[in-house]
């Protein structure tokens, strides 16, 4: 194994790892999206509903609505959707990434010269870090 190889190998593991925990970020975001969501849905609809029940106290059909609007307040404030869709983003560039280092080092390695090899090694090494830098927005 040349040293090229080696680093080729390490790049490829380092992407896959990234990749993983970005797809970790995004199934609970996904969950946390839900999570706010469907009950400040349910609250909000029950208070709807409940405004016009004379059965139902006021301080019932209250708390519904303001529990409604604090849940739909930290999903706003959260945005896990957006940052869901952030990670998702990353997850799918960096195994991309990892499939580009693995292939290359399997199949145009062995036929090019050392420093084609470091050339595209860097800039596989530049993307790296590029996706590594980007921010959610």
């Amino acid at each position: 194994m040349t040293a090229l190889d080696a680093r080729l190998a390490a790049l490829e593991a380092a992407a896959v790892t990234e990749a993983r925990a970005y797809g970790r970020w995004r199934r609970r975001y996904e969950r946390l999206h839900f999570l706010l969501g469907v009950p400040a849905t349910v609250l909000a609809g029950a208070a709807g509903a409940t405004t016009f029940a004379q059965r139902v106290p006021a301080v019932v059909v209250g708390s519904c609505a303001v529990l409604a609007a604090v849940l739909a307040g930290a999903q706003t404030v959260v945005r896990p959707d957006q940052r869901a869709r952030f990670n998702q983003t990353q997850q799918f560039a960096l195994a991309r990434l990892a499939t580009q280092a693995a292939n290359f080092r399997e199949l145009t390695l062995p036929s090019i010269s050392v420093d084609e090899g470091r050339s595209r090694l860097d800039a596989l090494y530049e993307e790296y870090h590029n996706a590594l830098a980007r921010a959610p927005e």
